[in-house]
């Protein structure tokens, strides 16, 4: 049978280049029309700062830059040589950057290692956190001055 849905082999996807897989942004700023990126590599833990002209020691240079209001919108198209990798914010990616603490609520807890969580973390975050207090005062009627 022709044109099976099932049966049709399926096109691969294509994995990301092997130098942008690790990355993800820390921050964003564009200046006088210049962008300006600063990364972080959650494999090594490595913060690079990348620009529109290529790094001279990592060759990687911002080909493009698509900002927007929400993180997970943002995008920065990389170049290195021949190869181009798209990178995004990872709000895991910045909690490591971070120190290794859960930097948002409801993001896995990593510890700095890579080890074993802390024995007080909870993936819904802290459990103890106080309340804010409500003091309610009564107002006082301020009565007008005489003659005024």
């Amino acid at each position: 049978m022709e044109g099976n849905p099932f049966t049709l082999i399926k096109p691969e996807t294509e994995a990301p280049p092997d130098f942008a897989r690790n990355l993800s942004i820390l921050g964003i700023m564009r200046t006088g029309g210049k962008t300006t990126a600063l990364l972080f590599d959650s494999e090594t833990r490595a913060r690079l700062t990348v620009s529109e002209t290529p790094d001279p020691k990592t060759g990687i240079s911002i080909e493009s830059a698509s900002l927007a209001a929400k993180h997970e919108e943002v995008t920065i198209q990389l170049a290195k040589g021949s190869e181009r990798g798209t990178v995004r914010f990872n709000k895991d990616a910045m909690a490591l950057a971070a120190g290794g603490g859960q930097a948002f609520p409801g993001s896995p807890v990593v510890a700095p290692s890579g080890g074993p969580r802390p024995p007080n973390a909870t993936p819904g975050g802290p459990q103890n956190i106080p309340q804010p207090r409500i003091i309610r005062r009564p107002i006082r009627r301020v009565e007008p001055i005489p003659g005024q």
